[in-house]
């Protein structure tokens, strides 16, 4: 079986099957990560790997700690003005 994949990647080797796989897989080239963690300072093209970062990375402790924290930051800032 032969594969057929005729859109293929300016910048690297990757090839696609359809022009909107090889247009999703140029946003990572240009940077474009729009799924960002909360807890830490990684960025995703996709929410399914943003999801999948969350359960390897932190636990929901850690979910919890930090949005406490947010809360806590935001009562200050409302406090100071």
């Amino acid at each position: 079986m032969i594969c057929y994949e005729p859109y293929t990647c300016a910048f690297c080797p990757a090839r696609y099957k359809t022009r909107t796989d090889l247009q999703e897989h140029r946003k990572m080239h240009r940077g474009f990560y729009p799924f960002r963690c909360e807890l830490c300072i990684k960025k995703f093209l996709f929410q399914d790997q943003l999801k999948t970062h969350m359960e390897r990375e932190h636990d929901e402790r850690e979910t919890i700690n930090q949005n406490v924290v947010a809360e806590i930051l935001d009562i200050v800032q409302l406090n100071a003005c």
